[in-house]
């Protein structure tokens, strides 16, 4: 699995911003995520609906599947896509 590394040069150009800007109203500053929680174990093996651990291979097989059968599984009908 690929690991995040620090970018400490990404976190200075959030200093730069306006503090009154609206990014800033979803969360503390100090909630900002970072690499080390990007990789931290506990957060990976958990359970949470807007976290996923997954292979590229697995990525591709779920858009491909978005688009048609694949396996026999297809996510949404063809329906649905051409709405």
């Amino acid at each position: 699995m690929a690991r995040f590394t620090a970018d400490p040069g990404g976190m200075a150009a959030f200093a730069s911003f306006a503090p009154d800007l609206p990014l800033f109203d979803s969360g503390r500053s100090h909630l900002t995520p970072t690499a080390d929680l990007a990789n931290d174990t506990a957060l990976l093996s958990a359970d949470a609906p807007s976290w996923g651990v997954l292979s590229a291979r697995a990525v591709a097989r779920m858009y491909a599947a978005l688009l048609d059968e694949v396996d026999g599984v297809r996510l949404i009908s063809p329906v649905s896509r051409s709405r």
